[in-house]
């Protein structure tokens, strides 16, 4: 966990719920007295961390991702450490962020656009789910940030249906608002992409756990499966930046990575083009572990900012 990241510890329920009453028809007694959660109902945590610890207020609608708040941070948090390695985050640097997929809750841009010195920041939001950028337009205006978060709809996936196969063309680029417009500008992206290749793969994946989840999945196929899966995705996100008439227009490019092996493969991608200049960290809450890449073809160079835990080469399963 990011040492920034306040949600070291489980939140206290009840005290959640007194500040945030609609938690209360999701929280059971325990005989000891303890509060807890029913997990099937992600939603209703997430609304009540939003409020209480960001002044943020979101709805979403069915069958879509509900991100988990301490994950999320986690990895805005990094953001902030690559782009401010050796100071605080100014409040008077303007910063400028995209974020690809940003999915109905547009987590990433609210979040970091309500954290402390961040008034100077504004993003711009890119879905190709129609409900999902339309979800993220209504939660960006419902807590007045229309101004410096603006959701560009695209169409990645047209004129075939869903779920996304291994033979569906990608005819718009994944880095669109840079690639369209070569007189954008950003200081960094962000990424989640969908993990998987496949329903199967899905499948295959929930197999192979020991325990079952004690939370809901409620993301549907647009935001779990895409071609190639996320190694595939990444890659052409790697492709992409390193054109001769994108690379400049952004100081970071960065996406998470919910595989390891997906880390392997990316990093070889990374020197297959001859980008040396990047860096590694891993993201740990609870049970959860996800990782993220960033790059850049700027002269500048990080010191060690994960402040998380770098996996190892041995991890990496690199031939070097």
């Amino acid at each position: 966990m990011h040492p920034r990241n306040p949600y070291k510890h489980s939140p206290d329920f009840g005290s959640l719920a007194e500040f945030f009453p609609p938690l209360k028809g999701y929280l059971s007694l325990s005989p000891s007295g303890k509060y807890s959660l029913d997990f099937r109902h992600p939603e209703a945590q997430l609304q009540a961390l939003l409020k209480r610890d960001f002044n943020v207020t979101i709805s979403l609608p069915k069958h879509r991702l509900c991100p988990p708040v301490p994950n999320r941070l986690n990895y805005v948090l990094w953001v902030q450490d690559i782009l401010f390695p050796y100071d605080v985050v100014s409040p008077d640097k303007e910063i400028r962020g995209l974020d690809i997929g940003t999915g109905a809750s547009a987590i990433y841009p609210l979040l970091a656009c309500s954290l402390p010195n961040a008034e100077q920041w504004t993003f711009v939001g890119t879905d190709n789910d129609p409900l999902s950028a339309n979800y993220a337009s209504r939660n960006v205006e419902a807590n007045n940030l229309g101004h410096r978060i603006t959701i560009w709809p695209i169409q990645k996936f047209p004129n075939t249906g869903m779920p996304v196969t291994e033979e569906d063309p990608r005819s718009t680029p994944i880095l669109a608002p840079l690639v369209e417009d070569t007189e954008s500008r950003f200081d960094f992206t962000m990424c989640n992409p969908p993990f998987y290749a496949s329903i199967s793969e899905i499948e295959k994946s929930a197999e192979a756990k020991d325990l079952p989840p004690i939370a809901i999945c409620t993301g549907a196929d647009t935001e779990m499966i895409t071609p190639g899966g996320e190694t595939r995705f990444v890659l052409q996100m790697l492709q992409e930046s390193a054109r001769e008439d994108v690379r400049g227009q952004c100081r970071w490019y960065t996406s998470m990575l919910g595989k390891l092996s997906s880390v392997g493969e990316v990093v070889t991608e990374l020197r297959h083009l001859n980008i040396d200049n990047y860096a590694l960290t891993q993201f740990i809450q609870g049970t959860t572990r996800r990782w993220a890449v960033a790059w850049s073809f700027g002269d500048d160079r990080l010191p060690d900012v994960s402040r998380i835990g770098t996996p190892t080469w041995e991890q990496l399963h690199l031939k070097l």
